[in-house]
């Protein structure tokens, strides 16, 4: 980490004051991070998104298809995790996120990402409602309809959006439950947020491996091994804070003392990092850093929304489950 005290013995953990006073001493230091700002600045561009969509979705299927052998039970599975993600992927575009992308993840799931760039977690924690909470409404109404006129075709359909937005409800990292839980319980505090999702990470890898899903006690476990450097990286942003740098939300918008202090916090956590991997990092220490959590009412209000769709989705579950 770089620090707020120079120390002549370790010139990598200078303060990002003195990093702003000139360039890099070092030549090979100041070529990569000439290369990551350009990085940062223009990403590369890789395949388009609907592209990218197409592709991870024929491999989903491919694999889902080998897996469970009925094509009807696959349209239903890809159509209600299309619906998912789409609710995410409206609320990303809605509230203001960058190249924002959907796409399939092969045996895990569906998934949505793009750029928040700083501000108030409130957006984020939207965003990860608007994944279960629709999934719920219409499990629940299918649910009740099945009831109602006793069909096993609308019995199916609300066992899949129940189970699946449901099941994405729970407070465990990876799931949007988790996510929700660290955004508005825990983000105020780094090693609160850090014991958090430690904690649940390694209750899905004892779950899962007990029951056998060899490949999500894997997902997680590959989370839980980032997770120091998860940490260090909002150590890195705590101290950009402290130093008083001054941040903005883009990128773009950074002078050079920011830049470069943004860099060294990078490149003392990974000093042989790559260009591209430093400008990654970049731009993530640079979200932690702008980021606020959300108030005490709004953080009370979203919980609320959670609990009550994962209370109308049990119920309804149950429901579901009386009708034979």
């Amino acid at each position: 980490m770089y620090s707020a005290h120079v120390d002549s013995n370790s010139p990598a953990e200078s303060s990002s004051a003195a990093v702003a006073e000139a360039a890099f001493l070092d030549p090979a230091t100041e070529e990569t991070y000439q290369a990551a700002r350009t990085r940062l600045l223009a990403p590369t561009s890789g395949p388009s998104g609907s592209v990218w969509l197409v592709l991870s979705l024929l491999a989903f299927a491919a694999l889902e298809l080998v897996q469970r052998g009925s094509i009807s039970n696959l349209v239903l599975l890809v159509a209600v995790l299309l619906f998912h993600e789409l609710g995410h992927y409206v609320g990303m575009v809605a509230l203001g996120y960058r190249d924002v992308r959907m796409f399939f993840i092969p045996l895990f799931g569906a998934a949505v990402s793009g750029r928040r760039g700083g501000g108030s977690q409130t957006r984020e924690a939207v965003v990860l409602l608007l994944g279960p909470v629709p999934g719920i409404v219409f499990g629940a109404s299918a649910a009740v309809g099945a009831v109602a006129f006793h069909s096993m075709g609308l019995k199916t359909v609300a066992e899949y959006l129940l189970g699946i937005n449901l099941l994405n409800l729970l407070p465990v990292i990876p799931l949007d439950g988790g996510r929700l839980g660290s955004v508005i319980l825990f983000s105020r505090w780094r090693w609160s947020e850090a014991l958090f999702v430690g904690g649940t990470l390694a209750v899905a890898i004892i779950f899962c491996a007990s029951h056998g899903a060899w490949v999500f006690a894997g997902g997680a476990l590959f989370l839980l091994l980032l997770l120091p450097v998860q940490l260090r990286m909002s150590k890195a942003a705590a101290r950009l804070r402290d130093e008083g740098v001054a941040l903005a939300n883009d990128p773009a918008a950074l002078d050079d003392r920011a830049m470069r202090a943004l860099f060294m916090g990078v490149t003392s956590v990974m000093p042989k990092a790559t260009p591209k991997v430093a400008a990654d990092w970049m731009g993530q220490v640079l979200e932690m850093a702008s980021r606020r959590a959300p108030s005490v009412g709004r953080s009370l209000a979203l919980l609320a929304v959670w609990a009550a769709a994962f209370g109308v989705g049990v119920f309804a579950m149950t429901l579901v489950a009386l009708l034979k």
